[in-house]
């Protein structure tokens, strides 16, 4: 038992603020919010203190999990009660599944692990106009352009060979992002928004403790 604990900690958990998970009882079915997920697992936050009864110590269930898009239906085991929460490694997970639940988290992984780049490291951009650069884990940056009054004008997501970005005069657009000789990249554009990186980029900026509450709060409205 000591070894899965250490092990479980050595996993990173994000916590998310809307996803949901329902199981089914002999009295009905029941709604949780998801407090925090990992590639082995996830845990649930409790209405009721006396809900915990419904999960004892290495109890195996069903449960229909709802992470973006349709649900999916998982295998759960419980490790660890409380009070109010109660936490469970999957089990049996389909690749399929575990696919889906790694596009899920990569995004969360990411928006962690951004940092803000030292202007020296790229002073011709930032003398072209460029005012913040925020690099990450996966080949992630993130840069921002500012107005003459100290507004931003531009914001721009590179996620490896994709990109999202937002513009006050053209609204928001994704696509590829091409690389030429040298540092030199172009970016072609989609011919409509990509759904799903757009949810993919609200994920991150969630999740970008680096940046003010207030940007992240106005980027997401642009996603």
């Amino acid at each position: 038992m000591r070894s899965e604990l250490d092990e479980q900690r050595l996993v990173p958990r994000f916590p998310l603020p809307k996803e949901k998970m329902k199981f089914v009882f002999d009295e009905g079915e029941k709604i949780f919010a998801v407090r925090d997920i990992s590639a082995r697992g996830l845990g649930i936050s409790l209405l009721e203190f006396s809900e915990s009864v419904l999960f004892p110590m290495g109890y195996h269930c069903q449960a229909e999990l709802k992470i973006g898009g349709e649900p999916i239906l998982v295998k759960v085991r419980v490790t660890r009660v409380s009070a109010w929460s109660v936490g469970f490694v999957f089990e049996d997970l389909p690749p399929e599944y575990q696919t889906r639940i790694q596009e899920f988290i990569d995004p969360l992984h990411v928006g962690s692990s951004l940092q803000l780049v030292d202007k020296r490291a790229a002073p011709d951009a930032f003398l072209q106009g460029m005012s913040a650069w925020y690099h990450g884990d996966s080949a992630t940056d993130l840069f921002f352009w500012n107005d003459q009054r100290g507004g931003l004008e531009r914001a721009l997501v590179c996620l490896g060979q994709r990109f999202w970005e937002w513009q006050s005069q053209g609204g928001v657009a994704t696509g590829e992002v091409r690389r030429l000789e040298g540092d030199n990249v172009v970016l072609h554009r989609d011919a409509t928004p990509d759904p799903r990186l757009r949810e993919r980029v609200r994920k991150l900026l969630e999740h970008a403790a680096v940046l003010d509450y207030r940007l992240v709060t106005f980027l997401k409205e642009k996603t």
